[in-house]
């Protein structure tokens, strides 16, 4: 990830990276490799503290020591493959009320994936509980649990009152805190 962003033709950032008490030596190579690169920053947690608290320790020490306007949050196997992607970050435009702006995610059928919206009924629940409550039951019998899985993601209406539109949130790899969300 660190080298796929030094290839990228916009270079006017500073990277924190956050080794969350990783335990496989991660903090002591990453050290080795960056500790004298202006622009890396490393931080290393005496604990997991979970992947929203590590990144939350990212963007406080970003906003008390920089002067920002954006933050952007990446997990540590995204690999940039197109070098002007912060260029067009940089010059991506949206609305005032913007606080996050998420990647694309496509799943198998090419369905959006992001950002996810607040489902409201058996339907959602069922599917979130599915392989807790009943995968057990049917893990002799696959082909059952295939078949109703398939069942259940055929009901999923597109609109509705299944679908609070106006609550969901990010998911991914990529999210872009917006000048708007930092104000806060």
């Amino acid at each position: 990830m660190v080298k796929s962003l030094q290839k990228q033709d916009f270079q006017s950032f500073h990277l924190v990276i956050v080794d969350n008490h990783s335990g496989n030596g991660s903090f002591q190579k990453l050290s080795e490799f960056y500790s004298d690169d202006q622009q890396i920053t490393l931080l290393e947690t005496s604990k997991n503290l979970g992947f929203a608290k590590a990144n939350n320790l990212g963007i406080d020490f970003l906003k008390r020591n920089y002067d920002l306007c954006k933050i952007f949050i990446i997990n540590n196997d995204l690999l940039f493959q197109d070098n002007t992607y912060l260029s067009k970050l940089t010059r991506f435009k949206y609305d005032i009320n913007v606080g996050a702006v998420g990647t694309n995610i496509l799943d198998s059928r090419n369905l959006q994936q992001n950002p996810i919206y607040e489902r409201t009924n058996l339907l959602r629940l069922l599917e979130q509980n599915w392989d807790f409550f009943f995968n057990p039951i049917f893990h002799s019998h696959h082909n059952v649990f295939r078949k109703i899985s398939q069942f259940l993601r055929q009901l999923r209406p597109e609109k509705g009152d299944y679908v609070r539109e106006n609550i969901f949130f990010l998911h991914g790899s990529a999210i872009l805190l917006t000048e708007n969300y930092l104000k806060w």
